[in-house]
Formats: C-alpha cells, sequence, structure tokens
C-alpha cells in the first residue's frame, strides 16, 4: 500500500470512484492476451467516457487515472499514450459496444503517434483524464495484467 501513501503525498487526500453506480469504490483488472487486437479498444481520453454519462464527480474535485502493470514484457506490452494530448480537444462519438456506451475517436489514430509506455511488473502511471491513451496490443508471449482506478483529487491539487 506504499503506492496510496505516495499517491496521497503527491495530491493530498483522495477518493476512488464508483462510476458502475455501486457504492463501492472499484478497482478493475485487465487482461490483454498476446497478439489479440480485441482485447484493447481505440485510443480515448477517460473524460469521454463521464462525457457520456458514466458517473458523476464530486464537486470541486477532478479526476486522475492509475494504471498499474501487474505482469507486462517492457516494449511489447501496456499502455500507449499520445503526449500531450491533454491540451486540446479531439473529436469523438459514442457508440454501444459490449451493451454499454463508450467512445469512439474521430481521428485517424495512425496520425497521432502513440508511444508504448516503458512500464514493467509493479510500475504505476498516473495521467489526467483528458490525456488520449489504451492498451497496446501485447506482441509478446505473456498475458498482460493490469488494474486500475480513478481518483477523485481536489481541483488544482
Amino acid at each position: 500500500m506504499s503506492l496510496l501513501r505516495q499517491l496521497t503525498d503527491a495530491v493530498g487526500e483522495f477518493q476512488i470512484s464508483a462510476e458502475d453506480g455501486s457504492d463501492w469504490e472499484e478497482i478493475y483488472w485487465r487482461l490483454v492476451r498476446p497478439h489479440e487486437p480485441s482485447d484493447v479498444g481505440p485510443l480515448h481520453a477517460d473524460r469521454w467516457f463521464w462525457d457520456l454519462g458514466d458517473g458523476t464527480t464530486p464537486a470541486g474535485r477532478e479526476r486522475l487515472k492509475v494504471w498499474i502493470a501487474i505482469v507486462a514484457e517492457p516494449g511489447l506490452s501496456g499502455l500507449r499514450g499520445v503526449p500531450g494530448s491533454h491540451l486540446r480537444d479531439w473529436r469523438y462519438h459514442g457508440e454501444t459496444r459490449d451493451g454499454k456506451t463508450k467512445p469512439q475517436i474521430d481521428e485517424d489514430e495512425t496520425e497521432l503517434n502513440p508511444q508504448l509506455l516503458p512500464t514493467g511488473a509493479g510500475d504505476a502511471v498516473v495521467f489526467h483524464d483528458r490525456l488520449l491513451h489504451g492498451g497496446a496490443v501485447g506482441s509478446g508471449l505473456l498475458t498482460r495484467v493490469s488494474i486500475e482506478f480513478t481518483m477523485f483529487v481536489k481541483s488544482g491539487a
């Protein structure tokens, strides 16, 4: 739980979101099999899920995402991000996938040059919910395992 202490030291007290309407904080496990494109979605900003009705943010709070690699092969699997993308607005629309409204980017992903973060087991990434990101299709041998959650932090923290 040293990560939670480090997060508190960095941003102050925070809450973990309950996005699916439950009263419980939600921490998601994600499994991405090697060479399986159907295990990852398109590039997106988590803010778009909220804009499409996936939960509410308490007054005076902002959202940050925490992604933690449990099993990952650096350079072969993990999280992709578009540097600086949180600083502008992107075109997207909502579409129903897997019975839920999810965002679909309206930009050409190949022109955005997403970067694979060099993360290995135990590495954590904290990012703004406006950052364009997505999972990478694994090119190694192992199933990538990660956990993620959204933090509500005091605005301006």
